[in-house]
């Protein structure tokens, strides 16, 4: 235990004395005053002392705790904690371990009264806790930012630190495992991000099919629902004129040729439908197999609590929900929205989390594995 504490104290040394420990915890405290900084009235925004006039954002329209929360849950978290401070940790970690079995510096780690395998967990979970700091001291940061200028205190910012070290932790053991390989801290950091950036295009393409698939699904229900009524009609024209008779459905199709365009139009859906649930399951699939960086972040939100805007609520027409583009309602996006979040809550935390986490042992089981039968 002595010598696993002093391996830890080793690697805070290390870390705090690079300039990007610092210039990190730096950043992170600056986009905290950027938060402080910003301020709501009754006549708008305010930047510090400078006011921005706006009828729509203000004190009176938007209340000061909800406004924090959407700037910490786009801002703070969407894109610092997600990207730029992910890259910096990144940076600022990727060459321990190539540093460590570096030549002149490994003879000196090896020479120490620990197994291998317990030395190279202990540099490896150092790395993870400087995330923690980082993560850390952000939470505080935006908590106190919270009481004191939104008015009111919430604990459900700390859940960033488990949730975002784990984010972090999936990166980091790709970096470890490819320093390992490379043995250099650049190639291992560059790759690490190539595969982060590949990791993030399925992502984004599971976004883009789960929203073409609920939006299929809006549309044959109303396509459905068209015929329904289009059926019902025509048949009662048809037990009008023809009483005592049933009508076949090309009675109804004549009585209302629209009917037969309909049901055109819902085979097309239909096939279309089988054709993006099979994308769907492709894709999961292998999202199963790899981190779920963006499912974390979004398990930390909802374990946070709503931190985003209301959904607008105004109704609006019934038309056919756009896809890949196009014009579409505000009734239609927020019912595409709501479907698309309620499939993605499906997705458990367990799954996300623990599928993750069934990757980074891999990689570090490797990486271990690696650096226990290597002849430095």
């Amino acid at each position: 235990m002595i010598q696993t504490w002093a391996l830890v104290v080793d690697a805070y040394r290390e870390l705090s004395s690079r300039k990007l420990f610092w210039l990190s915890l730096l950043v992170s405290l600056v986009v905290v005053l950027v938060f402080a900084a910003i301020g709501l009235n009754a006549k708008g925004v305010t930047i510090l002392w400078f006011q921005i006039e706006s009828e729509l954002i203000n004190s009176s329209s938007v209340e000061p705790i909800r406004f924090y929360k959407g700037m910490f849950s786009q801002f703070g978290v969407g894109l610092w904690l997600a990207w730029g401070a992910t890259i910096l940790a990144l940076v600022s970690t990727g060459g321990m371990i190539p540093d460590m079995i570096a030549g002149g510096s490994i003879e000196l780690t090896l020479s120490k009264p620990i197994s291998r395998v317990r030395l190279f967990l202990t540099k490896y979970i150092c790395g993870l806790l400087f995330t923690a700091m980082q993560v850390t001291v952000f939470a505080s940061a935006c908590f106190l930012v919270f009481g004191l200028r939104g008015g009111v205190w919430i604990p459900g910012v700390f859940w960033a630190i488990p949730f975002v070290v784990l984010f972090f932790s999936y990166l980091f053991s790709i970096c470890v495992l490819l320093g390992m390989i490379t043995r250099s801290a650049m190639p291992s950091i560059l790759l690490t991000i190539l595969v982060w950036f590949c990791v993030f295009i399925i992502n984004t393409g599971d976004n883009l099919v789960l929203m073409s698939r609920v939006g299929n699904d809006i549309n044959r229900e109303r396509v459905i629902s068209r015929i329904e009524r289009q059926e019902k009609t025509a048949a009662e024209a048809f037990a009008r004129d023809n009483p005592g008779q049933d009508p076949t459905p090309e009675d109804l199709e004549k009585a209302n040729p629209f009917i037969a365009d309909n049901r055109k139009r819902l085979a097309e859906l239909d096939k279309a439908n089988q054709t993006l649930r099979r994308v769907e399951r492709m894709i999961v699939i292998a999202k199963t197999l790899l981190p779920k960086t963006q499912e974390t972040l979004e398990a930390m939100k909802r374990k946070m609590g709503d931190l985003a805007p209301p959904a607008p609520t105004e109704e609006a027409d019934s038309g056919e929900v756009a896809i890949f583009g196009g014009p579409m309602s505000r009734q239609n996006q927020a019912e595409v929205q709501r479907r698309v979040e309620q499939a993605m809550a499906n997705r458990t935390t367990l799954w996300v989390v623990g599928t993750s986490l069934a990757f980074e042992a891999v990689m570090v089981g490797l990486a271990a594995w690696l650096f226990r039968r290597r002849d430095f």
